[in-house]
C-alpha cells in the first residue's frame, strides 16, 4: 500500500508503515531540523551518506535540506500551502497533526487554537481531489485527550468532519507498553475508511505474538460507552450546525428584504428625496420599517425624505453591517446555549 506522511516529524508513522511492508511516496513536514533529520534516517542512500560525513555538521544539517538528497520523493513544508494536485496518489494517508492545543500539557483551546486546528487544513486538501483519487484509509494520531477536549466537541467536529468528506470513522485508545515499548504513552488512534471502497476494520487489535492491545473486554466496554457519548456528541453537533446555517439564511434573507425595500425607495424618488406622486403611502411604511430595523432615522416632511443626499451614500453599507454584527451575535447565542 502507498502512503503519505503528513506532519511527517522524525518518521515515526513511517517506520511503523514500512515495517507492515508499505511504501512512503511522499512527506510533508514544517520544522527543518525535522526535516534534515528524516532525510537522513528514511531517504538518502549509502553514497549520499558518506559524501555527507566530509561536511562539518552546521554545513551539513544545511546541505541536506537540499531537493536531490529526497531522490526523487514528494515533499512539501507547509500543510497550508499545498495543492491538492501536486499531490502523489496514495492508498492511505497518515498523520498525527499538532497536538499543543489539545494536550493536557497545553492551553486545551482545542480546535479553536491555530496549531491543532491544521486538522482541517488536511480534509480541506481531501475535499480537492477527485473522489476516485482520494486515500481509501487515512491513519490520524493524537494524544488522548482529543476524545475530551472541549467536553468531547471538538471531537465529534473531527467526525463530523469526517463524514462530510465521505470517511467513515472508528477509533481506539492504545498504549504503547502494551506493544512491547518500555514507555506508558497513551495515544487514539482514528481510521477513516472512504465510503464504497470496502477496507477492511482496524478495531479492537487482539493479541499478536504474545503482545496485548489495550483492547481486552474491559477497556473495550469502556472504550464503546466512550464511542457512545462522542456519537451523541456528534449527533448534537450536527443539529447546531444546522440550526446555525438555517439562522444565517434567515438573516441573509431578513437583510435582503431591507435591501430590497431601500432599493425600491430611491426607484421611487428624484435626487433631492422627492417621493412620486401616488407613492407617499408606500414610502411612509418603507422609511419606518427601515427606521426599525436599522436604528437609524429616516424621516419623510412634504413627500420629501430628510437628508435623502446623505442616506443614499450610507443605508447600503449600514445594511450589510448590520447583517454582518447579526451573525456573529447568533454564533454566541448558540455558545452561550
Amino acid at each position: 500500500m502507498k502512503y503519505i506522511d503528513l506532519f511527517a516529524g522524525i518518521g515515526g508513522f513511517r517506520r511503523g508503515m514500512e515495517l507492515a511492508g508499505h511504501e512512503c511516496v511522499g512527506f510533508c513536514e514544517y520544522d527543518k531540523f525535522a526535516v534534515a533529520s528524516y532525510t537522513a534516517m528514511h531517504l538518502i542512500t549509502d553514497d549520499q551518506r558518506e559524501y555527507l560525513q566530509t561536511f562539518p555538521l552546521k554545513k551539513r544539517q544545511k546541505e541536506i535540506l537540499k531537493e536531490e538528497y529526497r531522490n526523487g520523493e514528494w515533499y512539501a513544508n507547509d500543510i497550508r500551502s499545498v495543492d491538492a494536485r501536486s499531490m502523489p496518489r496514495a492508498d492511505c494517508w497518515c498523520f498525527g497533526f499538532p497536538c499543543q492545543d489539545i494536550s493536557i500539557a497545553g492551553n486545551c483551546l482545542g480546535f479553536a487554537g491555530k496549531r491543532s486546528s491544521l486538522f482541517f487544513s488536511v480534509t480541506g486538501l481531501i475535499r480537492d481531489v477527485q473522489e476516485e483519487d482520494r486515500p481509501g484509509y487515512l491513519v490520524i494520531e493524537n494524544v488522548k485527550n482529543l476524545l475530551s477536549v472541549n467536553r468531547g466537541f471538538d471531537f465529534a467536529k473531527l467526525l463530523v468532519e469526517l463524514d462530510e468528506i465521505g470517511y467513515d470513522a472508528e477509533w481506539d485508545v492504545l498504549n504503547s507498553k502494551n506493544f512491547g515499548v518500555p514507555q506508558n504513552r497513551e495515544r487514539v488512534f482514528v481510521v477513516g475508511h472512504l465510503r464504497g471502497r470496502g477496507t477492511g476494520k482496524v478495531f479492537p487489535l487482539g493479541e499478536t505474538d504474545g503482545i496485548l492491545a489495550l483492547t481486552t473486554k474491559e477497556s473495550s466496554a469502556a472504550v464503546s460507552e466512550e464511542s457512545n457519548a462522542l456519537a451523541e456528541n456528534a449527533r448534537q453537533v450536527r443539529e447546531t450546525q444546522q440550526a446555525r446555517q438555517e439562522s444565517i439564511n434567515g438573516i441573509g434573507q431578513e437583510y435582503g428584504h431591507y435591501q430590497q425595500l431601500w432599493d425600491e425607495l430611491q426607484q421611487n424618488v428624484d435626487a433631492n428625496g422627492k417621493v412620486k406622486d401616488g407613492y407617499e403611502e408606500r414610502a411612509a411604511f418603507i422609511t419606518s420599517t427601515l427606521s426599525n430595523a436599522l436604528g437609524v432615522e429616516i424621516t419623510m416632511t412634504d413627500g420629501v425624505i430628510d437628508k435623502y443626499g446623505e442616506l443614499k451614500e450610507s443605508i447600503d453599507s449600514l445594511i450589510e453591517k448590520k447583517r454582518q454584527e447579526a451573525i456573529p451575535f447568533m454564533f454566541d447565542q448558540y455558545k452561550a446555549n
